[in-house]
């Protein structure tokens, strides 16, 4: 069975995977819980427990994973001890995790194999290390696309006015900006009242945008596209704007 090394000093790898390799080389030296001995008496320390692991084909380390993933649900460090034991495989998984479009692919993959470890069901058939890689893989879902921002599509632009090289986040801007829109059937009243829910209300009253389409009574993937085209068509035509007025 494939794991992270548990032997090798100092880990050189960066980021939430060799966060977990460097606290695991003082947890590896922990002893066993008591109440682990029934069931894995070999084993002193935490590291003997993983190192066993890596010199284990798959099927030959199902039994103590099964013993520790039979804990993991209410013990937390018996989940730690199973993270540690498939980071090879958590290391995979971020790779597809930034193919599926996340930026923080590291984290989202060991969340996924996390949740996997601490929900494993009792006397589930087959390979441990393989169902557990495989129901991590289900939980990592697609990225949401980026959503539209205002003041970034606006940024560079005055309310208005000449060009500047600032960017139009100031409150007095936008609010100039979207009654233009408006005043000028741009956006419609709906997108003007979305726009102004998402980015004129101060910081501790901001709404994201699943706050916004549940305050509508709208569904979040409507909003989200109403949303978008707002944007990209006010941004548009303040820019077609100013460029006549520069001409």
């Amino acid at each position: 069975m494939q794991t992270a090394s548990t032997t090798r000093a100092p880990h050189r790898q960066q980021g939430p995977i060799g966060a977990l390799n460097a606290e695991w080389t003082h947890l590896r030296h922990q002893t066993l819980p008591a109440s682990w001995r029934e069931d894995l008496p070999e084993y002193a320390r935490l590291g003997d427990i993983t190192e066993a692991l890596a010199a284990r084909s798959a099927s030959e380390a199902g039994p103590i994973l099964r013993a520790l993933l039979s804990r993991a649900g209410t013990e937390e460090l018996a989940g730690r001890v199973v993270l540690q034991a498939m980071l090879g495989k958590v290391a995979r998984l971020s790779r597809t995790a930034r193919g599926r479009g996340h930026e923080d692919c590291a984290s989202i993959a060991i969340a996924a194999m996390w949740s996997s470890i601490r929900a494993w069901p009792a006397h589930r058939p087959g390979s441990v290390p393989g169902n557990l890689a495989l129901e991590a893989l289900r939980l990592i879902p697609p990225a949401e696309p980026k959503e539209a921002s205002l003041v970034d599509e606006l940024d560079g632009v005055g309310a208005l006015g000449e060009p500047t090289i600032e960017p139009a986040a100031s409150r007095d801007e936008l609010v100039t900006i979207l009654q233009w829109g408006l005043d000028h059937q741009v956006i419609s009243r709906q997108d003007t009242q979305l726009l102004a829910l998402v980015h004129l209300r101060d910081d501790d009253e901001a709404l994201s945008l699943k706050d916004a389409a549940e305050l509508i009574g709208v569904s979040y993937a409507a909003t989200r596209q109403r949303h978008a085209r707002a944007v990209r068509a006010l941004a548009a035509a303040v820019r077609e704007r100013m460029s006549c007025a520069s001409a």
